[in-house]
């Protein structure tokens, strides 16, 4: 038959005898008929594959088979092993380990779970900055060769980029900021050292491009003699640029002088915001890299080769770099003492200086430029004192960032440990944290001391004497009269955006957020108030906010991937951006002012993005206006068609004939109304004319003017014009005639033909006109 059957009974001419098929085996039977065979199941933990077997074999090791009749075994799955034949089921990994693939056939085999590694026999979860795959054991980490072998294709754990320890300690795990390429612990980059590789050993440096130079014979001092050379000229240059006269009136010359400042201030702020925890371009990090030294970086000039053989420690080398600006401060200074002291030195002895200023004459009229007097070589103490201020004004941002330093510790993984982190070996907390929290307090003191003395300065600039306006100018020297204060904006700037980082150290989305908002408001001032007197600088000054939000942006993109071609391209394109638009446009206007000095006269047109009326023009058209208002006879209707005119237009109207009443002496009484507007100000400097300090020292080096006095001046006035009601009670009206002041008539009470507009009438004459 087809089937086997289960006895012989009955007719059995037709029954043949065949194989067992899989899964059973055939054993003897003996019944009533004699002798047979027949196919019994496989028990469970047995089972037999190809059949016609007189037995069924076991399971094998790491295997099992639950079934009767099974014609193969199971292997035990992923978590189980099977050290025994015959079983019918696997045994379960203890704990939290699993095996490594199918058929696991001793315990041994079970091992720690991805993303655990092996503790003395206990799974323990692998920290940040761990890639545990499965079967992870501290052997494993360590036996890595010194290389960054941290890819997935290598089923052993490797510490993942950005992140180090030591290869004595190797599950505590530090985040580093730099040169951390991940692998085995103790891997840096750059020959540096250290648990986050921010040391560079004994006998060599921590060059601005990363790598460690091995310091040589006097590199120090190499150092500091090319940067004397440097800071000589340049602390006479930028003298001679500050005791200038100020004038509201925009020069090419000046352009050319605020926009480096520009710069220098810029690429500080990008080297502050480089610090954020976030993928940054390449290109981003090879400026601040390069542009370290633009903001006294000392470290990147081999600052530590100063100690025997270059092993001076963290905090000695923290305390120079907070030195430099007090020493800076003293090397002006000194300099005053010895420019005072030098002509009574020399005199009769050296006809050198002499000499010098002939030939000086000379090449001066050869290139048209300005003869130096024979004084000024002698500093004066209110120009000595601007310098000083320019000075901490445009190194301001690095000077907050450097005294904030110690303040800025950002958390390790697992949390035990804090660095900080510009220095990143120093541990929060440790005695070197300590002394360089009291070192920064004391850098941070003085910063926070300039800052109070310039929000001072700005109220109280107008009430200065000339002298004292002269000691002031740096702070509006490069901005309209009427905007003067607005060099506290970019103070307040400068320390803002190192604020973030000491506030919230591990959070970088947050401080990514709060510099965007820093950088945003100061746009939005900045387009607001356009305080430069260039048009050009307030153009580029506007199109270095919006670059730099740009990179902000792109910032935040970056902390949700680690590499985006797309980002990489845009951020690349933002830093060129800024490259560019300093470089080209302070290469332009260099070269205007040198065609300007040979005679080229295109220089105002540059700097003020297009053509600017001449006085003589804007004269006539203010005589012609004088005359058509005199010669109409329906006011009324000049005066209803001003009504629809919109608020910015008629507070530029009055604006604009204030400063021509009060500034340009167009009007009998402006100089009594200067006087009453100077009195309510608080003793405004009553300076009617443009005084400097060469009338005082001679050689034409002003460094003073009344212009900021008279805007603030002027401003008072528009101030009481645009509020009739604070108008008449400024002359005693009584105050429900506030209300009438619109129908308020002016008479001509000085007999001149005129309605005086500067004069009001007596309040008796008043009423009695207005009914």
């Amino acid at each position: 038959t087809e089937v086997f059957v289960d006895n012989r009974e009955g007719d059995v001419s037709n029954l043949l005898c065949k194989a067992c098929p899989s899964g059973s085996f055939s054993t003897y039977i003996r019944d009533d008929k004699g002798l047979t065979h027949v196919c019994k199941p496989c028990a469970v933990g047995h089972a037999q594959t190809s059949g016609a077997s007189t037995a069924c074999g076991p399971c094998a090791l790491g295997e099992h088979q639950e079934e009767l009749g099974a014609s193969f075994c199971r292997r035990c799955t992923f978590g189980t092993y099977q050290n025994v034949t015959g079983q019918s089921q696997c045994t379960q990994c203890p704990g939290e380990r699993t095996t490594m693939g199918l058929g696991s056939q001793s315990l041994a085999e079970c091992v720690c779970k991805t993303g655990s590694m092996d503790v003395d026999g206990q799974c323990l979860p692998c920290g940040k900055g761990l890639s545990c795959p499965i079967g992870s054991t501290i052997a494993g980490l360590t036996l890595l060769p010194s290389a960054n072998v941290s890819n997935l294709d290598v089923e052993r754990p490797f510490i993942k980029p950005g992140f180090n320890s030591l290869p004595e300690a190797p599950l505590t795990i530090y985040q580093c900021r730099d040169h951390c390429p991940g692998g085995a612990p103790g891997t840096c980059s750059f020959g540096r050292i250290g648990a986050v590789c921010g040391e560079c050993p004994a006998g060599t440096f921590a060059s601005s491009l990363g790598p460690c130079w091995r310091c040589r014979e006097h590199t120090a001092a190499l150092w500091l003699t090319v940067g004397g050379v440097v800071l000589l000229p340049g602390m006479f240059l930028a003298y001679h640029l500050l005791t200038k006269p100020y004038t509201a009136k925009n020069e090419v010359s000046g352009v050319v002088g605020c926009l480096p400042g520009l710069f220098v201030e810029t690429v500080q702020n990008l080297l502050v915001i480089s610090a954020a925890p976030t993928t940054w371009p390449p290109v981003m990090i090879g400026m601040a890299t390069y542009a370290s030294v633009v903001t006294l970086n000392l470290e990147a000039l081999g600052l530590a080769c100063i100690g025997s053989m270059g092993n001076i420690g963290v905090v000695a080398r923290y305390f120079c770099q907070t030195l430099v600006f007090p020493s800076m401060v003293g090397i002006l200074l000194l300099t005053f003492g010895f420019t005072r002291l030098l002509p009574r030195v020399t005199r009769g002895f050296c006809s050198c200086a002499p000499r010098a200023m002939v030939c000086y004459d000379r090449l001066a009229r050869i290139f048209h430029i300005p003869p130096v007097p024979p004084t000024a070589y002698s500093w004066t103490w209110c120009g000595t004192v601007c310098v000083i201020g320019k000075f901490c004004q445009v190194t301001f941002p690095t000077m907050a960032n450097v005294g904030l330093s110690p303040m800025m510790c950002y958390k390790h993984p697992g949390g035990q440990q804090h660095s900080l982190t510009k220095y990143s070996n120093t541990f929060c907390g440790s005695g070197d944290h300590v002394a360089m929290l009291i070192v920064g307090s004391v850098l941070l003191s003085f910063t926070t001391g300039f800052l109070a003395l310039c929000i001072w300065v700005a109220c109280k600039a107008p009430q200065f004497s000339w002298q004292g306006q002269a000691a002031v100018k740096f702070l509006f020297a490069d901005f309209r009269p009427d905007i003067a204060w607005f060099g506290i904006v970019a103070l307040f700037r400068g320390l803002f955006l190192s604020l973030p980082s000491v506030a919230v150290p591990n959070r970088p989305n947050v401080q990514l957020v709060l510099l965007h908002t820093v950088m945003l408001l100061s746009l939005v001032l900045q387009g607001y108030c356009q305080p430069w007197k260039s048009p050009a600088v307030n153009l580029v000054d506007a199109t270095s906010h919006f670059l730099f939000l740009s990179l902000l942006g792109l910032g935040l993109v970056g902390l949700e991937s680690e590499s985006d071609w797309i980002l990489d391209i845009l951020a690349t394109s933002v830093c060129i951006g800024l490259l560019v638009v300093f470089g080209v446009v302070i290469s332009v206007f260099a070269l205007v002012m040198i065609m300007e000095k040979l005679g080229r006269a295109i220089g105002k047109k540059w700097a003020n993005l297009g053509d600017v009326p001449e006085s003589r023009v804007l004269l006539r058209l203010l005589q012609n206006l004088a005359s058509s208002i005199e010669s109409s006879d329906d006011l009324h209707s000049v005066e209803a068609a001003m009504d629809e005119l919109g608020t910015y237009d008629v507070r530029m109207i009055l604006l604009c004939l204030t400063i021509l009443e009060m500034e340009t002496g167009l009007s009998a009484t402006s100089s009594a109304r200067h006087k009453r507007a100077i009195s309510q100000t608080s003793r405004l400097s009553q300076l009617s004319s443009q005084l400097s300090e060469s009338s005082r020292i001679g050689a034409g080096r002003a460094l003073a003017s009344s212009a900021v006095s008279k805007r603030r001046a002027s401003q008072y006035t528009v101030m009481q014009r645009a509020s009739p009601q604070d108008l008449l009670a400024e002359h005693g009206l009584p105050g429900d005639l506030a209300a009438q002041a619109p129908e308020v008539q002016l008479v001509d009470l000085d007999n001149k033909g005129q309605n005086d507009a500067d004069v009001l009438p007596d309040p008796t004459n008043l009423v009695s006109v207005s009914g």
